[in-house]
């Protein structure tokens, strides 16, 4: 079959004189017959219909017959045309006119014409469509063979089974997850482990997702609760991996089943001559827990309280209904339930909140609830003139200037000599190593994977020591503190001893030794108060005063001072006004000195 376009048709057939050739159609059309082996069909969807079509790169046109048009796109009006067609045997064919349909084929979508002729034969994909649409070769390749009828017989089975075929998560039926624990297992809460503030949208993002699915559902206590950790994937979602060898693990009664070794499974396939793989996308989504197993799986993870604020003025002592698109929240905020005991502060205080106000809340999805939904996605329909502030173009230079980039810790990962082997061994395997550097590193080896070059600890690069000190700098630029940058430093990198980098570089700085903290006065120590006099006497030197020194003795009981004359201070003259003070008074029971080298002196303490 080919189609060609001209106003003047010069050569039909090499058959034919030029005389016989010559036509002012405005287009031409052939009809060859071809064995049932050497058609080629293709399976695009036109108009969200799975529509095999014999593939014919002569034809310059995409055609069917009205037989088609009147079973599949009736609903389609025909525009008229002015394209004529002629079969080889001369026969002119006017088309009953086109249709414009949408196309898909692999992943790509077209708005393309299809003409529509009486008596017509299979549905033909010409090259028009060719232009448009990019088709696979070597799936065609190697499907071209396959005979139409084993296509439609496979459409029957698939339209006969499309609950299974669906997009939608399905659930495997007539069986539920069962598994027990041990008898004197103590329940364990663990609470929510911190998420980096990169990834607490697209967290919030797959709860929603799980809990529309029906996949999730909220409870308002639970005596177990597992920690999640979120694992990026390539395309910027998280999977939910939840870390039960810290809560039911330990105590799960573990059923031993043996599994065949991989010569057993190929013994019992010997002789098969059709194998299939199945891929099941969240295929453990697809299994359900029973009731009893459901209280051992618990995790834990807003814009009504905003609204509610925004418009307190009109809401309060008024009856008003909160509609909202996340189903938990209707079970959080709702008022045939109470706060939950182990819920998170934040959503505490947001119950508190609202206990104030008379309301009701109820469940909308998205699509019912268009009204906010769409107003929270509608762009504004011109731009907004704003002058932009000096501070503000310096703070969005500020946000988009990064101290690292991801190809600095590939390059410095790879140069250092401690990294590279890091780097080796998460490829090849770890082994038991002896070597220092590599302790911190083989300690975490279950956690540390590699992501587009760089070394990874769960959520938070490795920096190489080549850009650490480069990272501090920029940490540290704020002044904000040790455990404000040990907090901002531990949802994002990390590397061998960067708790004590940090300290030391907040311990030699001078302005934050001048901002911290002063510490907090010596507390007294009080003397006890003697009983008697010349118990205790406490004994110091004062001056010079007038040129003089002065030796001064005050007893603790009655408050009584002695003060000499001193011309020197030595140990020696200090023994002499204290033994003739002793002479007068009586020997005392305890002297209070400062330490100061005429009382330590070995005069003084063999005295």
């Amino acid at each position: 079959m080919s189609l060609q376009k001209s106003k003047k048709v010069h050569q039909v057939d090499e058959s034919k004189s030029d005389s016989e050739s010559e036509s002012d159609e405005t287009a031409l059309f052939y009809t060859t017959q071809k064995r049932k082996s050497d058609v080629i069909w293709v399976h695009p969807k036109v108009e969200g219909i799975d529509f095999p079509m014999e593939l014919d790169t002569g034809s310059a046109l995409s055609i069917i017959s009205t037989e088609f048009y009147n079973k599949h796109f009736k609903h389609l009006p025909l525009q008229s045309t002015k394209v004529v067609m002629k079969t080889y045997t001369g026969e002119k064919i006017k088309p009953k006119g086109l249709i414009t349909v949408e196309v898909e084929q692999n992943s790509q979508k077209e708005q393309l014409e299809l003409y529509v002729i009486e008596n017509g034969g299979p549905p033909l994909f010409g090259r028009s469509w060719l232009e448009k649409i990019k088709l696979d070769w070597m799936e065609i390749k190697n499907l071209s063979s396959v005979d139409v009828e084993i296509r439609n017989e496979l459409k029957d089975t698939l339209d006969r089974h499309s609950d299974v075929f669906k997009d939608a998560l399905g659930t495997v039926k007539g069986m539920e997850v069962k598994f027990s624990i041990n008898d004197d297992a103590s329940p364990k809460f663990i609470k929510a482990r911190p998420v980096p503030y990169s990834l607490r949208k697209p967290v919030d993002d797959e709860i929603d997702r799980l809990v529309k699915e029906g996949i999730l559902e909220s409870v308002d206590f639970s005596d177990w609760a597992t920690p999640v950790v979120p694992v990026v994937k390539k395309n910027g979602s998280v999977r939910l991996c939840c870390d039960f060898k810290v809560t039911i693990k330990p105590v799960l009664n573990s059923v031993q089943y043996p599994l065949p070794r991989i010569e057993d499974l190929f013994a019992t396939l010997s002789g098969g001559k059709q194998f299939i793989k199945i891929d099941l996308a969240n295929a453990y989504q697809q299994l359900k827990f029973d009731k009893e197993a459901q209280k051992y799986l618990v995790i834990k993870a807003l814009a009504l309280v905003f609204g509610v604020k925004k418009f307190h003025q009109y809401l309060y002592s008024r009856k008003f209904t909160l509609v909202t698109d996340h189903r938990p929240l209707t079970k959080i905020f709702g008022s045939k339930t109470g706060i939950p005991t182990l819920a998170a502060a934040r959503l505490q205080r947001w119950t508190i909140f609202l206990a104030a106000h008379d309301y009701e809340i109820v469940y909308k999805n998205s699509e019912s609830n268009a009204n906010a939904y769409g107003l929270s996605q509608l762009p504004l329909k011109f731009a907004p003139n704003e002058k932009c502030h000096t501070v503000d173009i310096f703070n969005i230079s500020q946000i988009e200037r990064l101290p690292i980039k991801a190809d600095d810790i590939r390059k410095y990962t790879r140069k250092d000599p401690t990294l590279s082997k890091v780097l080796d061994l998460i490829q090849t395997g770890w082994y038991k190593t002896q070597d220092p550097a590599l302790q911190p590193d083989f300690i975490r080896k279950d956690e540390l994977t590699i992501h587009q070059g760089c070394l990874m600890w769960g959520m938070r690069v490795i920096v190489p020591p080549k850009l650490q000190l480069q990272v501090l700098e920029e940490l540290h630029s704020a002044h904000s503190g040790i455990v404000k940058m040990k907090e901002l430093a531990r949802s994002y990198f990390w590397w061998p001893k960067l708790d004590s980098h940090i300290e030391d570089l907040v311990e030699s700085c001078e302005e934050c030794q001048q901002i911290q903290k002063m510490p907090g006065p010596a507390p007294l120590h009080p003397w006890s108060f003697p009983d008697a006099p010349w118990k205790r006497l406490h004994i110091d030197f004062a001056g010079p005063f007038h040129g003089h020194m002065y030796l001064v003795v005050v007893d603790s009981h009655s408050k009584w001072p002695e003060v000499f004359i001193m011309k020197t201070t030595t140990a020696e003259k200090t023994i002499e006004i204290l033994r003739g003070l002793f002479c007068r008074y009586g020997l005392s029971l305890q002297i209070v000195s400062d330490n100061g080298p005429q009382f330590v002196s070995a005069s003084s303490s063999t005295f």
